[in-house]
């Protein structure tokens, strides 16, 4: 179990990586978008982080926030993807 876990982690660090790499070297309109899409994908990360460190101890130590975060990343997303093109 605690393989998987830190495999997800991982893998999601190195793409957070990349797309910051490529934030960075973007210009103008596809920067914002790009920053949209970070925005939008730093929601879910965080949330299994803090799902797998139990930080919800004021909830239940053991919620999986996935949905929470899935709506709030769609809704980001949409705004990137409507608003600015």
């Amino acid at each position: 179990m605690k393989f998987s876990v830190s495999y997800y982690l991982l893998i999601q660090t190195i793409v957070i990586t990349i797309l910051i790499w490529k934030f960075l070297t973007f210009n103008g309109f596809k920067r914002a978008q790009m920053f949209m899409l970070l925005i939008g994908i730093l929601f879910p990360f965080l949330g299994g982080l803090m799902t797998v460190t139990g930080l919800f101890p004021f909830i239940n130590p053991h919620l999986d926030v996935f949905p929470i975060t899935g709506c709030i990343t769609s809704l980001v997303w949409a705004y990137g993807i409507f608003i600015l093109r």
